[in-house]
């Protein structure tokens, strides 16, 4: 039997990578530098060239018309490209949303809200029905997990209520005369 030992990061990241990532990853970054360099601050602002392959390079745009007015230019953009950096794939452009093309500020994702008592034991009725039982478990395990996610809001909800009363209550001490202490 083989035995396998722990890789360092650099190890996997060589074996999971590409050869020519690091070639790759100077290209797009002088491609995009140059784009950036040669094209409107509104048109280069929208775009993100995305890949290199051994057949094209593509370069992304967030709004549809900022790709089209690239398509109609895409011969003279390629031709630059070429000319200053000897490489002789052809140019795509593609329109991504974008959403996809920002990575460096995900920004907030939103935060969980409670699924009704009725939709959760409609899913959990509905997985009675089901005959496949993966699929039968995979619905029961939804449902228990909404039920737990449900009673974790409604804890945090009574938390924040009774911060909120406490902090009432030091602000204005006749509160608590007025509603009673808070449990």
């Amino acid at each position: 039997m083989k035995e396998y030992g722990i890789k360092t990061l650099d190890q996997w990241s060589k074996s999971v990578l590409p050869d020519n990532f690091e070639q790759v990853n100077r290209q797009t970054l002088a491609i995009q530098q140059f784009l950036v360099e040669h094209l409107p601050e509104s048109v280069n602002l929208q775009l993100s060239v995305i890949n290199i392959s051994t057949q094209e390079i593509v370069i992304a745009a967030a709004n549809p018309q900022v790709a089209n007015y690239l398509r109609l230019y895409v011969a003279e953009i390629q031709q630059q490209i070429h000319e200053t950096f000897k490489l002789t794939q052809k140019l795509k452009i593609r329109t991504v949303p974008d959403s996809l093309l920002q990575i460096d500020n995900p920004g907030e994702s939103s935060k969980p809200s409670k699924v009704s008592g009725e939709t959760v034991a409609a899913i959990d009725r509905s997985a009675d029905w089901i005959d496949d039982e993966g699929l039968k478990q995979s619905l029961q395990s939804l449902a228990e997990t909404l039920k737990k996610l449900n009673r974790v809001l409604a804890v945090k909800h009574l938390a924040n209520a009774r911060d909120w009363c406490n902090a009432l209550r030091l602000l204005h001490p006749t509160i608590e005369w007025h509603f009673g202490r808070v449990q």
